[in-house]
C-alpha cells in the first residue's frame, strides 16, 4: 500500500515538473516573439510614422505612374491612329494592283492573235472555224484555271452573241457548250463595251451576278470588266468580258493584320456597304430593296458627313475612330503598271458607285479597352510598387523605431545620469556647505537655504523638537521662502499643530502632492491656513530620537514629489543628522576643555600660592626664628590653601628633625596618595592629603 501510494506521489511530480518545464519553454518562447512586436503603445506612432513615410511616396509613385500612363495612352492612341492611316493606304495600293492585274487580263485577252484568226477565218469553211475557236477556247479555259479570278470568261461577237464562255466555279473550269451560250445584247455592259474605241477598257460596276436576269444564290459579287476587239483595219469583231471574283477583293481588304485593330469595311459613294464581314447583313443595300435602310450614313452620320467631303483623312467621334482613303479605277497611279493603263470607261451606273471609301474603324470599347488593359497594367504596377514599399517603409518604420526608441532610452539613460549625477552633486554641495560648519545655527540655514535655491522649492524649514520644558512644543527656527510668502518663524505647541509633528515623532516621512485629496479634515484645515498645496516633510531623528523636521511646501501650484526628489531629501536629511551630531559633539567637547581649562588655572594658581607660602617658612627656618606657634600657624594656613585648592577633606603635616627618630613602620605604612618632601636645615616636612570620602 504505501510502495502504491509512493509511486502516484512520484508521477504526479513528475507530471507537475513536466507542466512546469513546458510552461517556462512556453514564457521563454513568448518572450521571445514580444521582443519582435511593438507593443501596444507604439501602435499609433508606428503606424504615425509609416502614414507619414508610405503615402507622400505612394502618392508620389502614383503621380508618376498617372503621368506615365497619360503619355502612355497618348502614345499609343497616336500610333493607332498612324498605324490605322497606314493599313487603309495599303489596302488601297492592293485594291489598285487587283485592277491593274484585271485590266491587264482582259487587254492580253482581247490582244490574243487566235482571236483575230477567228474572226478573219470566219468566212472560211466549217471545220477551219471550228479549229480556231478549239483553239480559243483552250486559251480561255487555260486562263480561267491559271487565274482562278473569274466567274466567267467569254467571247462575244458585235450582235451580243457568246462565242465562247468558260465557268470557274468551286476550283473546277467548265466550257459551256454552244447550245447554253446566251446572247447578252440587253446588258449594260455589252452596250457600252461595244461602242468604246480601240485601246479602252470597260469596268462595270461591283455588284451581285445575275443569271436569267435573276441574283444568284448565293451571292456572287462581281466585276465585270470588258474590252473591244479590233482587227487592223480598225474594225470592230466583238468583246471579252472578265467577271471578277469578287470574294477576292473581300479577302484581300479584310485580311487580318496583327498590328491593326480596326475593321475594315469597303462603301460605294452613296454610302452602302460593299463589304462588311461584321455585319454582311448590311451589304448590297444599293441592290437589295430589303436592305435600302443599311447604310452607313445611318448609323454613323457624324462620321459619314466628314467622309463623304474628303478623299482622306481621319475621324474621331464618340461612335468610334475612322480611318479613311477613296479609291477610284480611273485614278490608278500609272507607276503601278508596267506598261500604259488604257483608258478606263465605266458604266452608267459605276459613274456614280465608284469613289469607294477604304474605311477602317474601330469602336469605343476597343479603344477603351486598350486603354483600360493599359490602366489594369499601370494598376497592376502600381499596387506591386507599394506592396514593395509598404514592405520597405515597414522594414524602416521598425528600425527607425527601434532606433528611435534605443535612443530615447538612451537619453533616458543620460537623463537619469545626469540626475543622479546632479542630485550627488546637491547632495554633496549641501553636505560641504554643511559640513563646512561646525555651528548648528549656520549648518540649518545654509541647508534650508541651498535647498530653497537648488530645487526651487517655495518654502523650506526646519523646526526643533524640544521636550524637556513642562509642554513639549516645536519650533521653526530657520527657513528660506518666496518672497512673497508670510515667514512661518515661530514656536508652535503641540495642540496647534493638531498633531502634524506628531507623526514625525513616529520616524515617519509626510508626503502629500495635493492637498485638496486629503481625508484627513484636521490636517487639511491646518496645510490650507498655511496656504500649502503640495508638502512634505522628513523627520531628523539622532541616537534613535528624533530631534527636528525638514520641511518643503509648495504654494502656488501642486507639485507632484518625484521619487528623484525624496531620495535627494532623504540623504540631505542623513548628512544634516550628521552634521547636528557633529556639531553637539564639538559643543559639548568645547564646552569640557573650557571647564578643565578654568580647573587648570585655579591649580597653577594654587601652586603658586604653596610655593610662596614655602618658601616663607624656608626663611624662617633659616633665621631658626620658626616657633613651634609659628609652625603650627603655618600648617594652618597650608592646610587650609591645600585643601581649598584640591578640593580635599584633611591634610596632614609632620616635621621631623635629625634629633627626633620618628618610627619608620608609621611613615612607611602610612596611606600617603599624594605626597610632597621639604629638607630643610635637617627637618623633614611631611605633608599627608586625605580626600573626601
Amino acid at each position: 500500500m504505501i510502495y502504491i501510494i509512493f509511486t502516484s506521489f512520484w508521477d504526479c511530480k513528475k507530471i507537475f515538473d513536466s507542466v512546469i518545464s513546458q510552461k517556462r519553454k512556453l514564457n521563454q518562447y513568448k518572450n521571445k516573439i514580444l521582443k519582435f512586436i511593438p507593443s501596444r503603445r507604439h501602435y499609433a506612432a508606428n503606424a504615425k510614422q509609416f502614414a507619414l513615410t508610405f503615402f507622400p511616396i505612394s502618392i508620389l509613385i502614383g503621380g508618376i505612374l498617372a503621368n506615365s500612363y497619360y503619355i502612355e495612352v497618348n502614345s499609343k492612341k497616336k500610333f493607332i491612329k498612324i498605324e490605322e492611316k497606314r493599313v487603309v493606304e495599303v489596302k488601297k495600293t492592293l485594291i489598285n494592283n487587283s485592277f491593274v492585274s484585271l485590266i491587264l487580263d482582259v487587254q492580253s485577252l482581247a490582244q490574243l492573235p487566235d482571236i483575230g484568226e477567228y474572226f478573219a477565218d470566219k468566212k472560211n469553211t466549217f471545220q477551219i472555224q471550228h479549229s480556231h475557236l478549239e483553239h480559243l477556247e483552250e486559251h480561255f479555259l487555260a486562263f480561267a484555271k491559271y487565274q482562278q479570278l473569274y466567274y466567267q470568261v467569254r467571247l462575244l461577237d458585235t450582235t451580243g452573241q457568246e462565242i465562247v464562255r468558260v465557268n470557274y466555279e468551286n476550283g473546277q473550269v467548265e466550257l459551256v457548250s454552244q447550245n447554253l451560250l446566251q446572247n447578252k445584247t440587253d446588258r449594260d455592259y455589252f452596250k457600252t463595251a461595244i461602242a468604246m474605241p480601240k485601246g479602252s477598257i470597260y469596268i462595270s460596276v461591283f455588284d451581285l451576278n445575275q443569271e436569267q436576269g435573276k441574283i444568284e444564290l448565293p451571292f456572287k459579287p462581281s466585276i465585270r470588266l470588258a474590252a473591244p476587239i479590233y482587227n487592223l483595219q480598225n474594225e470592230l469583231q466583238g468583246i471579252v468580258v472578265t467577271n471578277y471574283m469578287g470574294e477576292h477583293l473581300d479577302r484581300q481588304l479584310t485580311k487580318k493584320n496583327h498590328r491593326t485593330l480596326g475593321q475594315s469595311m469597303l462603301l460605294n459613294r452613296a454610302g452602302f456597304w460593299l463589304i462588311n464581314p461584321e455585319k454582311p447583313e448590311k451589304e448590297w443595300g444599293f441592290i437589295l430593296p430589303d436592305r435600302r435602310q443599311q447604310t452607313f450614313e445611318r448609323q454613323f452620320p457624324e462620321a459619314w458627313q466628314k467622309i463623304s467631303l474628303k478623299n482622306s483623312g481621319q475621324i474621331q467621334t464618340k461612335e468610334g475612330l475612322f480611318s479613311f482613303t477613296t479609291f477610284d479605277p480611273r485614278n490608278i497611279p500609272k507607276n503601278l503598271a508596267p506598261v500604259n493603263i488604257p483608258k478606263i470607261t465605266l458604266s452608267k451606273n459605276a459613274i456614280d458607285s465608284y469613289g469607294w471609301k477604304i474605311v477602317s474603324y474601330i469602336t469605343p470599347e476597343v479603344l477603351s479597352a486598350k486603354s483600360h488593359q493599359m490602366l489594369i497594367n499601370f494598376l497592376w504596377l502600381y499596387i506591386c510598387l507599394n506592396g514593395l514599399l509598404a514592405v520597405s517603409v515597414v522594414g524602416v518604420t521598425i528600425v527607425r523605431r527601434k532606433n528611435q526608441l534605443a535612443n530615447a532610452q538612451l537619453e533616458k539613460t543620460q537623463l537619469k545620469f545626469l540626475e543622479v549625477q546632479r542630485r550627488e552633486w546637491l547632495k554633496s554641495h549641501i553636505a560641504n556647505q554643511i559640513l563646512n560648519s561646525l555651528n548648528i545655527n549656520t549648518i540649518l540655514e545654509t541647508a534650508v537655504s541651498e535647498i530653497h535655491s537648488l530645487l526651487n522649492i517655495e518654502r523650506c524649514t526646519f523646526a526643533w523638537y524640544f521636550a524637556t520644558t513642562p509642554q513639549a512644543f516645536w519650533e521653526i527656527v530657520t527657513e528660506a521662502k518666496h518672497p512673497e510668502l508670510v515667514s512661518a518663524i515661530g514656536c508652535y505647541s503641540r495642540e496647534n499643530l493638531c498633531k502634524l509633528y506628531d507623526r514625525f515623532l513616529g520616524g515617519e516621512t509626510i508626503q502629500i502632492d495635493k492637498i485638496s485629496t486629503l481625508e484627513n479634515l484636521e490636517l487639511k484645515k491646518l496645510l490650507v491656513v498655511q496656504k500649502c498645496k503640495s508638502f512634505i516633510g522628513l523627520p531628523i531623528d539622532i541616537s534613535s530620537e528624533v530631534v527636528g523636521v525638514l520641511s518643503c511646501s509648495y504654494s502656488s501650484k501642486i507639485h507632484r514629489w518625484q521619487q528623484e526628489e525624496v531620495m535627494l531629501l532623504q540623504e540631505i536629511v542623513e548628512q544634516l543628522a550628521i552634521a547636528i551630531n557633529q556639531a553637539k559633539l564639538y559643543t559639548d567637547t568645547r564646552q569640557t576643555a573650557l571647564s578643565l581649562q578654568k580647573l587648570t588655572a585655579e591649580l597653577q594658581h594654587s601652586r603658586s600660592q604653596l610655593i610662596a607660602h614655602n618658601q616663607v617658612l624656608m626663611e624662617l627656618s633659616k633665621n631658626k626664628i620658626l616657633t613651634q606657634g609659628d609652625f603650627l600657624l603655618a600648617c594652618q594656613i597650608l592646610n587650609e590653601v591645600v585643601s581649598q585648592t584640591l578640593e580635599v577633606k584633611q591634610v596632614g603635616i609632620w616635621m621631623l628633625s635629625p634629633f627626633t627618630r620618628v618610627n619608620a613602620g608609621c611613615f612607611s605604612s602610612g596611606s600617603v596618595p599624594a605626597a610632597s618632601r621639604s629638607c630643610m636645615l635637617g627637618m623633614v616636612l611631611i605633608i599627608q592629603v586625605l580626600p573626601f570620602s
